[in-house]
């Protein structure tokens, strides 16, 4: 029997147009999501699709690169390429969520400036990324980057 939660209509602020999304089983562990026309495989077993664990991670690093993007071109600054590399730490215990996490940018552009790219990690990490924001209050996130001009 399914019913809706009971839920506190004062306490439960909901601020800003909301997100859709669905996601149905396939088969197994596999199970396809879809946002609009957009779709992703999300795979209980990493084989035909990224865990969502994994997902979580891509999730952060991408959220983190577009504002990295985003800003140094408001600064416009300099940007070649970047990428990241993703590690995260779970528990040993169910849930077995993430405990920490590592995010180490690789970023090139002629001229950019180490305190230009600093700023903006810094303005992603503190105010802007939404993944990041969501994620659990005492996890340890640590981001590093290394710059090549």
């Amino acid at each position: 029997l399914f019913r809706e939660p009971i839920i506190d209509r004062e306490d439960f602020n909901m601020s800003g147009k909301p997100m859709h999304a669905t996601l149905h089983w396939k088969s197994g562990l596999l199970f396809e999501g879809a946002a609009g026309e957009r779709r992703l495989l999300l795979d209980g077993e990493s084989k035909a699709g990224c865990s969502p664990m994994e997902s979580l991670l891509m999730s952060l690093a991408g959220c983190m690169a577009i504002d990295i993007v985003h800003i140094l071109g408001r600064m416009r600054a300099p940007l070649r390429s970047i990428s990241a590399k993703i590690e995260g730490r779970r528990a040993e215990t169910e849930p077995r969520r993430f405990t920490g996490i590592t995010l180490r940018f690789k970023v090139a552009g002629d001229g950019l400036e180490p305190a230009a790219l600093e700023r903006a990690l810094a303005l992603s990490r503190d105010k802007y990324c939404s993944v990041y924001h969501s994620l659990a209050a005492d996890m340890r996130i640590e981001t590093t980057y290394e710059l090549n001009r």
